[in-house]
C-alpha cells in the first residue's frame, strides 16, 4: 500500500512539473521550413561567394537555433551549420549540392553561424560567422590562414539574391 502512495505521489509531481514547462509562457513562432532551408542556401551562398580559395563549401549538417519574431512580418533565424570543402571549383557553376565532400587532411571545415533577417517571406539580410572546425588536423598557420580568409563574411549586404 505505502508503495502505492509513493508511486502515485512521483507520478503526480511529474504531471504538475511537466504541465509547468508545457505552459512556460515561451511564444513560438511556426515560420516555414522552406524560409529556413532558404536562409540555409543563402549562408552558403555568400560563404562561396566571398571566401578565397579554388572549391565551394558544403553544409555537413545545420538546425536553427532560434527564431525571433520581430513583428508580424519579420524575424531573424539563428542557424548553426557546419561546413566542408567540396571537389567542385568555384568556376565549375555546378550546384554545391551535386558535388562530393573532400577528405583527407587537407580538406577544409568549419562551424558556422548565420543571421537571417527575413521580411514578408524574403530574405533581406544576413550575417555569417565561422571558425575552422578543431578535428580539422591542419597547423596553427592554416588556421590563421582560414581566419584570414573568413575575416571578410563579416560584413553585412544584400541576401536577397543569394541562394537562389
Amino acid at each position: 500500500m505505502i508503495f502505492r502512495e509513493q508511486t502515485m505521489e512521483t507520478l503526480l509531481i511529474f504531471a504538475f512539473v511537466m504541465s509547468i514547462f508545457s505552459c512556460s509562457g515561451l511564444p513560438m513562432y511556426d515560420y516555414e521550413p522552406s524560409i529556413a532551408e532558404n536562409a540555409l542556401n543563402a549562408s552558403i551562398a555568400r560563404l562561396n561567394s566571398r571566401l578565397q580559395g579554388r572549391n565551394l563549401f558544403g553544409v555537413i549538417r545545420s538546425y536553427v537555433r532560434r527564431v525571433d519574431l520581430l513583428d508580424d512580418n519579420s524575424y531573424n533565424i539563428m542557424l548553426d551549420f557546419n561546413i566542408q570543402e567540396i571537389t567542385c571549383s568555384k568556376d565549375s557553376e555546378r550546384d554545391p549540392s551535386t558535388c562530393d565532400f573532400k577528405t583527407g587532411p587537407y580538406a577544409q571545415a568549419a562551424f558556422c553561424r548565420s543571421t537571417v533577417y527575413v521580411s514578408e517571406e524574403q530574405i533581406q539580410n544576413l550575417a555569417v560567422h565561422c571558425h575552422q572546425d578543431s578535428s580539422s588536423s591542419e597547423s596553427a598557420s592554416s588556421e590563421e590562414m582560414w581566419y584570414l580568409r573568413m575575416m571578410d563574411l563579416n560584413r553585412r549586404g544584400n541576401g536577397r539574391n543569394e541562394g537562389k
